[in-house]
């Protein structure tokens, strides 16, 4: 989060864009929201306005014309995702990222939360238990200073 700038001197702009997170204590602001310009270089004169929601769609304005185009849109992009291949689960080893997470993922994609939730808590408790368990081995092998 927070500010980023893209400087092009070939074509003589800058673009400043603030991404923002969560709002403070969730009382203010607009949750994933960006905003900024799109500046000339030498004169520092705003050629655009950039607003709009980062994990939704994004929103250039011209501000002579004020002409408003669609920078970003996540629905459009995602007609257009690329078409992902993955291996068969029986070809997944139980370590797999793929097959850790297989239940979670499973919930996200029927829309469950609930039960995505008790899944992602499942992994993350059988990860914090191989880690501790590791630790006290390790701390068995060598001897304590």
């Amino acid at each position: 989060m927070g500010l980023s700038y893209v400087v092009c001197e070939k074509s003589n702009l800058v673009a400043t864009i603030d991404f923002k997170g969560k709002s403070f204590f969730g009382m203010t602001g607009v949750q994933h929201s960006v905003s900024g310009s799109i500046r000339k270089l030498d004169s520092d004169e705003v050629i655009y306005e950039v607003e709009g929601v980062w994990d939704s769609a994004v929103k250039i304005t011209h501000v002579k014309t004020g002409e408003r185009t669609t920078l970003y849109s996540k629905e459009e992009s995602a007609e257009d995702a690329m078409h992902v291949w993955l291996p068969p689960e029986s070809d997944l080893e139980e370590t797999n990222s793929l097959a850790v997470w297989k239940k979670c993922s499973d919930a996200i994609w029927k829309k469950d939360a609930k039960l995505a939730n008790e899944e992602k808590k499942a992994v993350e408790d059988a990860q914090r238990y191989v880690q501790c368990t590791s630790a006290n081995l390790l701390r068995g092998l060598w001897p304590q200073r």
